[in-house]
């Protein structure tokens, strides 16, 4: 089974590619069908095996040799390993729609951020609407939890864009993370993307590889975030109230 839940990672994220690229210009996710973006030669379906077609071509295009980006690999292991890290961790259970769900998400809107310093609406509706229909239906805890951590995941970014520079769409998709994880994970989740974002920027600038004008996506910070309360929530919560105690 394990292998089973790498490779479905490894197909999805075949397609996580599609939509990372085409979702931010709008374009179909669907046609055209994938092409070189040097030569437009038409990608066939042996050509589009999830990683093994990078490996058998070498990173290239069979028709003009151009080098295809790391980053369709590169997405597609990750998903691939995401996936199989969430399964094992959840184990085969309700939660792992969940779960599969959340981390496809992550993966979209990280690397959309990266690319554009954006997260689209249309995601974070998505997010925040399916949340909506699973509080509903699994009932994991009080709606009114729900509502404290839409209120403040998403009230907090919006002070913190009041004073600093952060983008309408963190703000909408913390919204979205209160109605998934409820009030103390959505704090837990903030506390983590400031830390990680903190060492990431500080480690950027002393190597030298942006400088204080850089302009660094807090998106993918608060994909980690989540995604660590997601996998390790529980334990966190119980290492941070044992401490307060």
């Amino acid at each position: 089974m394990q292998v089973l839940v790498f490779i479905y990672g490894l197909i999805f994220g075949s397609f996580f590619n599609v939509v990372i690229y085409r979702l931010p210009m709008e374009k179909s996710l669907i046609r055209p069908r994938s092409s070189c973006g040097t030569c437009g030669h038409v990608l066939r379906p042996v050509e589009l095996i999830p990683l093994i077609s990078y490996i058998v071509q070498r990173g290239r295009c069979k028709h003009c040799h151009e080098k295809f980006s790391m980053r369709y690999p590169m997405v597609e292991l990750l998903t691939g390993v995401l996936f199989l890290v969430v399964y094992m961790k959840i184990g085969w259970t309700v939660e792992l729609m969940r779960g599969l769900f959340l981390v496809s998400l992550f993966i979209i809107i990280s690397f959309i951020d990266l690319d554009h310093q954006i997260i689209p609406d249309g995601l974070n509706l998505i997010l925040g609407l399916v949340g909506l229909v699973y509080l509903f239906l699994v009932q994991p805890f009080p709606v009114s939890h729900a509502l404290y951590g839409f209120l403040v995941g998403g009230g907090f970014l919006f002070i913190v864009a009041l004073i600093g520079p952060m983008g309408g769409g963190d703000i909408k998709f913390m919204a979205a993370m209160g109605i998934w994880f409820g009030l103390g994970y959505t704090l837990m989740i903030l506390l983590l993307s400031f830390i990680i974002g903190g060492l990431v920027s500080a480690s950027l600038l002393l190597l030298r590889i942006v400088d204080r004008k850089t302009a660094i996506p807090f998106g993918p910070f608060l994909c980690i975030g989540s995604l660590i309360v997601l996998l390790f929530g529980n334990k966190l919560f119980i290492w941070y109230v044992a401490t307060l105690l």
